[in-house]
């Protein structure tokens, strides 16, 4: 009586086989090749000092300044062929 009533439970509980796996599906990405130009992609120049005076100091930190204004010019130059804002 007791097995009866636990396979009425079994059945009732909708205990099936479980569903088969499905293999997931892949998907394809489109990937597009934006080429830049080589001056694009070129080291940015680092000033260094030759001697310990003030006056190279103050060279040195502006030519720093201005190397990092044209590398970020550079890199806003890439984001706009890649399509994004700079």
């Amino acid at each position: 009586m007791m097995m009866r009533a636990a396979l009425l439970c079994l059945v009732l509980a909708g205990c099936t086989a479980p569903p088969p796996i499905t293999a997931p599906r892949s998907a394809a990405v489109v990937v597009q090749d934006h080429p830049l130009p080589d001056y694009l992609t070129e080291h940015c120049a680092v000033a260094l000092p030759v001697n310990q005076s003030v006056a190279e100091v103050v060279r040195v930190a502006n030519e720093r300044k201005q190397a990092l204004i044209a590398c970020n010019a550079k890199l806003d130059t890439i984001r706009s062929i890649q399509g994004k804002k700079p």
